[in-house]
């Protein structure tokens, strides 16, 4: 009941060193469902790999380009990563359930070129390949046990419907993949940002358990469903109950009160059971404002408190 995750981007520069940092951070801040930490541009990790195998993207000064059908390639850097968190959260806990996120097809492809003009969004046949290929990302971590929960990141599900792409292929960018991980008995979700209220429709109809969104910085978003749409639907609602984004360089922080007096409106509107508790989005924007020493300070107390709001409130409804 009201288990927590974060959505996985840490405002750290990436080393091993600082993978460290970042896991052990959401370990000792009582996280329930730790994220494979991401110190790099959430796209750009995934389609390095594209480029480094020849799977059909070439990438110029962090630019990628389309340069011939796409072919998924094999995560074994990734995977890798995925041993080291398994390690340390043995080592701190003992009890393994970590959460990896993958970068969806429709963002991937909002970023990657195919003309000077043109992104890959703008063509449904290579957004197909992008579905493929990141379905079989997916099945890679899978197939790791101690892998528990399993997202897609679809930040730009709402630009690639005002480019056109019909509802189908919006419900099978998210779907397709997450179905890989459901064949695995995964625990899967989708993210998504900003205001879903016109959107809301399509991720009901996709296979995510949970949907996550922004509440805390964007709360019209608990019009964007009802407590009978997710039980109809069979979903959970990921209640981002922390600010992430930078608004006119000020980042408030929180306290406890603050957090359990807004976890329980949600509480109210949705029902207990129905929720699952995270941050807006990922903290990696916090470098816009601090030194890297302070951004990581920052995360962890938004974390910790909210970890300490939920166990608080799990109390009053045991």
């Amino acid at each position: 009941m009201l288990d927590t995750t974060v959505i996985g981007s840490f405002p750290l520069s990436y080393s091993e060193v600082n993978f460290r940092r970042a896991l052990l951070d959401q370990l000792r801040a009582g996280i329930d469902y730790p994220a494979l930490p991401q110190l790099d541009d959430f796209c750009l990790i995934y389609l390095r790999e594209f480029a480094f195998q020849n799977c059909g993207i070439n990438i110029v000064d962090d630019t990628p380009w389309v340069t011939s059908s796409l072919k998924p390639p094999k995560i074994k850097n990734l995977v890798g990563q995925v041993s080291v968190a398994v390690n340390i959260i043995r080592r701190f806990k003992g009890e393994v359930n970590l959460k990896v996120q993958v970068t969806g097809p429709l963002t991937l492809a909002s970023v990657t070129k195919v003309t000077e003009d043109k992104f890959a969004l703008s063509y449904p046949s290579i957004v197909e390949e992008f579905i493929v290929a990141v379905s079989d990302i997916v099945r890679q971590f899978s197939r790791i046990n101690f892998v528990k929960l399993v997202f897609i990141d679809e930040p730009s599900l709402p630009y690639a419907s005002w480019m056109g792409l019909n509802e189908e292929l919006l419900i099978k960018s998210i779907s397709e993949p997450l179905r890989v991980a459901n064949s695995y008995n995964k625990l899967t979700g989708v993210h998504v940002c900003g205001d879903v209220r016109g959107f809301s429709h399509i991720l009901l109809q996709t296979s995510a358990k949970i949907l996550h969104h922004e509440f805390k910085g964007n709360p019209l978003n608990f019009h964007a469903y009802s407590r009978r749409d997710l039980e109809l639907y069979d979903k959970l609602l990921g209640l981002g109950c922390i600010q992430t984004v930078i608004k006119d360089k000020e980042l408030p922080i929180e306290d406890v009160d603050e957090i359990v007096t807004f976890v329980s409106r949600a509480i109210e509107i949705y029902g207990v059971e129905n929720l699952f508790i995270a941050p807006d989005c990922g903290f990696k924007g916090f470098k816009e404002i601090f030194d890297e020493d302070e951004a990581e300070r920052v995360a962890f107390i938004k974390m910790s408190r909210m970890v300490e709001a939920v166990r608080s409130l799990r109390g009053s409804y045991s």
